[in-house]
């Protein structure tokens, strides 16, 4: 079985009305305070269930510079600090449709600290270059660095907007939107082991 999980910051939740709206659009969402609590909560619910996790969708502040989970600030200097605690999240990711969605706003600029987490949790890893609005579950494609458009954000697939960082430490940009394209996937990964492709072809 898998689960896919929203965590949402608890504090910003009861004072921010970004992140409120946010966790009202959503169900069956976590709530955390920091990145202990957030593993905590995840992992509880998971043994509950007996389920492996498909897709984590952690919403909170970001900017190019780092990303906050609840009252920790996640960023290249302060990621070592908090490693021990999120790779306790890696076993309990699906192995081939595992995945995490950092929706914060352009924390998708970072491309060394999307990579480090990708290779911390073992699975790949999406973000937003642009502000990430929690009421439509899109990217607008704004950039905070010189409010440069990075695409057109009424497209529905998002391609412009989205990156992904990958556990073998590659970096791919304008992916297209995380739900979307990870649906695709496993439908292409289930269709090519129905017919016998090569792995390559629906990895």
């Amino acid at each position: 079985m898998l689960d896919h999980i929203t965590v949402v910051d608890d504090e910003s939740f009861s004072n921010d009305p970004v992140i409120w709206i946010g966790g009202a659009v959503v169900s069956g969402e976590v709530y955390m305070q920091d990145v202990k609590s957030m593993v905590d909560r995840v992992i509880a619910r998971l043994k509950a269930k007996e389920a492996k996790l498909g897709g984590l969708y952690i919403l909170d502040h970001g900017s190019p510079n780092g990303f906050r989970i609840g009252s920790d600030l996640v960023n290249m200097g302060k990621l070592p600090e908090h490693a021990v605690e999120l790779a306790k999240l890696r076993p309990w990711f699906h192995h081939e449709h595992g995945f995490a969605w950092l929706q914060h706003c352009t924390i998708g600029q970072n491309k060394l600290l999307m990579i480090e987490l990708a290779k911390l949790l073992g699975v790949r890893v999406y973000a937003a270059r642009g502000v990430y609005n929690p009421l439509f579950d899109r990217s607008l494609g704004y950039s905070t660095v010189g409010g440069r458009v990075l695409g057109n954000p009424l497209k529905f697939w998002d391609w412009e907007h989205y990156v992904r960082a990958n556990p073998n430490g590659t970096f791919e940009e304008d992916v297209g939107k995380p739900g979307e394209v990870e649906a695709l996937r496993y439908v292409r990964r289930k269709l090519g082991k129905w017919l016998g492709a090569p792995e390559a072809w629906y990895h």
